[in-house]
């Protein structure tokens, strides 16, 4: 593969209170071969200040007053951008000095998007070990794939494919899915590169390690505002977790098996919870 052209790219970080990474992860940005034209930091209605780390970075400081999801982050980012292809990392990952070049080789030629390998760097205590094991985000492959779904984590797209715009029922996850299924409908092509590497920062105690893969079981949150949408989701969600914890002991990782199947009272918990916020707020409620 080789670049005719170097095309221009803007970098987005959408970022909600995730102050103590946002220095690192905007300078990792920075110290790409590829130099993005621009480095956008979206607000997501943060409680800490956001701003004022943009600002020491040069990066261009974009805010919501409230928090509106991870969906509408991603689509302020992109209509904040300027360039014809958009990259954008989490605001807990950390991007190699070469991701963008690597990736930027197969959107040259066409490809609509590309996403890259995410490796996690905290895996010492359990809560972290189980995440590393059971919440990986990306293919099993030291070779690049062809039309597969790329996590949102670290991707770059042509902007022409990102004017539909990403669906903002999904607030705090699922949005990256959707909109891959969307680009592979309308005649898209996705790759992805194991070798544009970027590396997740995050640490989790258990409770929110818990609360995180309950998030990404659950796309939709305001679809659980009856007792049998609620009892529908409980019942499968449980089921998700105890396939898990098969999985861990097939692999003799009993620990995490056994962690697997504790997350359900929790799970059950923050089904509840998001069925008191969706009664609350549908219309006539």
């Amino acid at each position: 593969m080789s670049r005719m052209r170097r095309t221009e790219v803007s970098a987005y970080v959408p970022c909600y209170n995730c102050a103590k990474y946002l220095g690192v992860v905007l300078s990792g940005l920075e110290k790409q071969t590829y130099k993005p034209v621009e480095i956008i930091v979206v607000d997501d209605g943060s409680s800490q200040d956001v701003k004022s780390i943009a600002e020491v970075h040069g990066a261009r400081y974009v805010r919501h007053t409230t928090n509106m999801g991870l969906a509408a982050a991603r689509n302020t980012g992109v209509k904040a951008s300027s360039a014809e292809v958009v990259a954008s990392v989490d605001a807990d990952v950390v991007a190699g000095p070469s991701w963008l070049e690597t990736l930027m080789k197969w959107v040259d030629v066409g490809y609509a998007g590309a996403g890259g390998k995410l490796i996690e760097i905290n895996c010492a205590t359990l809560p972290d070990r189980w995440r590393c094991i059971n919440m990986r985000q990306y293919p099993e492959s030291q070779k690049p794939l062809k039309n597969v779904m790329l996590a949102g984590s670290n991707t770059v797209f042509r902007r022409d494919y990102l004017g539909m715009g990403y669906d903002e029922k999904f607030r705090t996850n699922g949005e990256d899915m959707d909109m891959d299924r969307r680009i592979l409908a309308a005649g898209g092509t996705l790759v992805y590169e194991p070798r544009a590497v970027a590396y997740h920062l995050r640490s989790d105690t258990y409770f929110s390690v818990a609360r995180n893969i309950w998030a990404w079981a659950t796309v939709d949150r305001r679809s659980l505002s009856s007792s049998k949408s609620l009892l529908v989701h409980i019942a499968r969600k449980s089921g998700y977790l105890v396939s898990l914890a098969m999985r861990n002991a097939f692999e003799g990782k009993l620990w995490a098996s056994g962690m697997s199947l504790s997350f359900i009272p929790l799970f059950i918990g923050f089904s509840l919870e998001a069925y008191r916020q969706a009664r609350a707020t549908r219309p006539g409620a």
